[in-house]
C-alpha cells in the first residue's frame, strides 16, 4: 500500500467550508499519481511508451468528510491487473486509523496514438505492490440515465479543465456536475466515464432522478454521455 499524510487546508474545501466529492477525488487521484511517479511509472514514462491509464469508473463510500486542520492518511493500492484492465482501491483514514472513505476504481491502459487498449506487461506493473481488495457492496450493472431530466447551461472545456493527457481531468467532470446539484453531501456514489472531452468541447450538464437516486451526467455536442454519476 502507498500512503500519504495530508493536513486538510482551506483549499481542500468548497464555498460552504466543507469538503465535497470533487475534493475527495482530487485527494485520491493525487495519491496514486505520487505512487506512480515514485516508482518510475509516472506520466513522462508512460508517454515515452505511448501509453496512458484511463479511468473507467468509481465506486465510493463516504462515512464522513474530513474537517479543516484535520490530519488524515490517504492510501491506495492496486489489487488486480488483467488484460487491458487495472483495478485499484483508495481510502481515507483519520488519526485514529478509522476508515472514513473508501473507493474502488477500474482503469484501462490505452495506446494514446491510436486510442486502442494496450495489454498490461510486466514492465507496466513493475514497482506496484498488490494488496487484497476491501469488500464493497454496490449493485452490479451500468448506471441507467433517467428518461426525464433537466438540462443546464452549456460548459465549454477550458485550459484549467485539461490535464497532462490532453483531455478533461477526471475530477473536473465531477466539479462541473456538482455545481448543478443542490445537495453536496452524498454518501454512496458511482461514476462512469464513457467519452473523453477535450479542450473547447461543449458539455451540457443534466440532472434527474431514478429510484430515489440523483443522476447527473454530461452530454457532448453529439448527444453522447461523457460521464454519468449516481448519488445516494
Amino acid at each position: 500500500m502507498f500512503e500519504n499524510k495530508v493536513t486538510i487546508s482551506h483549499s481542500n474545501l468548497d464555498y460552504r467550508g466543507k469538503m465535497n466529492v470533487h475534493g475527495l477525488i482530487c485527494l485520491f487521484q493525487d495519491c496514486s499519481t505520487l505512487e506512480s511517479e515514485g516508482i518510475g511509472q509516472g506520466l513522462e514514462v508512460l508517454h515515452e511508451n505511448n501509453l496512458v491509464w484511463v479511468l473507467s469508473s468509481w465506486k465510493i463510500e463516504i462515512k464522513r468528510f474530513p474537517k479543516v486542520g484535520e490530519k488524515i492518511i490517504v492510501g491506495t493500492f492496486p489489487y488486480e491487473f488483467k488484460g487491458y484492465f487495472g483495478k485499484r482501491q483508495y481510502y481515507l483514514k483519520d488519526e485514529t486509523g478509522e476508515m472514513i472513505a473508501l473507493a474502488d476504481t477500474l482503469w484501462i491502459l490505452l495506446n494514446f496514438k491510436d486510442n486502442t487498449p494496450a495489454k498490461i506487461t510486466e514492465d507496466a506493473m513493475r514497482g506496484y505492490v498488490m494488496s487484497e481488495a476491501i469488500p464493497m457492496n454496490f449493485e452490479k450493472g451500468k448506471i441507467v440515465v433517467p428518461e426525464e431530466y433537466e438540462e443546464k447551461d452549456i460548459i465549454r472545456a477550458k485550459y484549467h479543465h485539461i490535464d497532462g493527457n490532453n483531455h478533461v481531468n477526471n475530477a473536473k467532470y465531477i466539479e462541473m456536475m456538482l455545481d448543478e446539484l443542490e445537495v453536496k453531501d452524498y454518501t454512496r456514489i458511482r461514476i462512469e466515464y464513457r467519452k473523453m472531452a477535450r479542450l473547447g468541447d461543449a458539455l451540457t450538464p443534466c440532472v434527474g432522478k431514478r429510484d430515489n437516486k440523483t443522476i447527473a451526467f454530461l452530454k457532448n455536442e453529439e448527444g453522447e454521455n461523457c460521464v454519468i454519476m449516481e448519488l445516494v
